[in-house]
C-alpha cells in the first residue's frame, strides 16, 4: 500500500508540474469577504441586506443550483437556508476563507490526482461558494456542459476530506459525458449507479481511505459494515429500483431523509459497483446505459439477500 501511494503522490507531482490548469474557476470569495466584513456589528436585517447584494452578483447560481427556484416553495426554502447560514457563520467563516484562498491550488492538485486515471476528463467549470448549508459538492450541467459547485460553507462546517471530495465530484461531471448516448436514468437504478460510481472511483483514486472517509459519515458507516443490514436495504432497493426517482429520491440519499441512517444509498451504492467492477472494466462501466446498469444491480442486489 505504501508503495501505491507513493507512486500516485509522484505521479500527481509530476503531472502539476506539467499540466497546464484546464478547469474553470468561479470564486466567489473575494465578494464574500466584503459581504461579511462587518459581520460581528451588524444586526442579522443587515447582514441579510449585505448578503442579497453577494447574492445577485451570481444571481444564476443562487436562483438555479441553490435555492433551486424551479422548484415549488423556494421561498420557504431561501429563508430557511439564509437563517441556517447565518446562524453557523460566525463559527465556519474563517475556514470558508481560508478555503476559498486555496481555490486555485486546490482544483489544479485534485484535477490532477483525477487525470491519473482519467486523462481525458473535459474542462469542468468549478465554481467555489456558499451553498447556505445546502451541499458540499454538486455537479449540474450550465449551457450544456457539467459543471462542478462546491458548497464552501457545508465543507467548512463539517471538515471534509477534499480529496475524497473532489475524486468523487469530478467522477460525476466526467461520467455524464461518458454515459451511452448521453442517456439520463429515469429510476432509483440510476443514483444508486451514479452515486455508488462516484464512491467506488474516489476509493480508487484515494486507496489511502477508509468507507468512513469515503462515505463521510461514521454512523452510516458502521450500520454498512453489517452484512445483514446490507442485505436488508438490498431487499427494500429491490422493491423500488424500477420506480420514478422523485417519490423515493430524499429517502435514500439525502441527509434529511426519513429513514436513519440517511444517505444509505450511497452505502448500498458503493457494495453493489465493487462487485461488478470485480467482473468488468471500470472505463466500460462508464459508458453503461440505464437498461444495462439496472441489470447488472438487480444481479448483485439479489445475491446479497441470499
Amino acid at each position: 500500500m505504501k508503495i501505491i501511494l507513493m507512486a500516485l503522490s509522484i505521479i500527481i507531482s509530476l503531472l502539476i508540474g506539467h499540466l497546464s490548469f484546464a478547469a474553470i474557476i468561479i470564486n466567489t470569495g473575494e465578494d464574500f469577504k466584503l459581504a461579511t466584513a462587518n459581520l460581528e456589528d451588524q444586526t442579522f436585517h443587515e447582514q441579510l441586506a449585505e448578503w442579497v447584494k453577494f447574492e445577485y452578483k451570481y444571481i444564476s447560481v443562487y436562483d438555479n443550483v441553490v435555492y433551486e427556484k424551479h422548484r415549488g416553495g423556494w421561498e420557504a426554502r431561501q429563508e430557511l437556508k439564509r437563517n441556517e447560514f447565518f446562524f453557523m457563520l460566525p463559527e465556519i467563516k474563517a475556514k470558508m476563507i481560508e478555503i476559498f484562498d486555496s481555490a486555485e491550488e486546490l482544483v489544479v492538485e485534485k484535477e490532477a490526482r483525477f487525470k491519473t486515471l482519467f486523462a481525458d476528463l473535459p474542462n469542468v467549470p468549478v465554481y467555489f461558494l456558499p451553498s447556505m448549508n445546502g451541499f458540499n459538492g454538486k455537479v449540474t450541467s450550465v449551457l450544456g456542459q457539467p459543471a462542478l459547485f462546491i458548497g464552501v460553507d457545508v465543507v467548512a462546517s463539517r471538515n471534509d476530506n477534499l480529496d475524497v471530495l473532489f475524486s468523487h465530484e469530478f467522477f460525476h461531471a466526467y461520467h455524464s459525458t461518458k454515459i451511452a448516448n448521453g442517456e439520463v436514468g429515469t429510476t432509483m437504478a440510476s443514483p444508486l449507479w451514479r452515486e455508488g460510481f462516484a464512491t467506488y472511483v474516489s476509493s480508487l483514486l484515494n486507496p489511502e481511505q477508509n468507507d468512513e472517509a469515503l462515505l463521510m459519515d461514521t454512523a452510516l458507516t458502521q450500520a454498512c459494515s453489517d452484512k445483514k443490514f446490507i442485505g436488508d436495504i438490498a431487499k427494500q432497493f429491490l422493491t423500488i429500483i424500477s420506480a420514478n426517482g422523485d417519490l423515493d429520491y430524499a429517502d435514500w440519499f439525502l441527509k434529511e431523509g426519513g429513514t436513519q441512517p440517511s444517505r444509505r444509498g450511497y452505502c448500498l451504492g458503493l457494495q453493489v459497483v465493487r462487485e461488478i467492477a470485480k467482473k468488468n472494466e471500470v472505463k466500460e462501466m462508464i459508458t453503461w446505459g440505464e437498461a444495462r446498469f439496472s441489470a447488472e444491480i438487480s444481479t448483485v442486489l439479489q445475491e446479497f439477500t441470499k
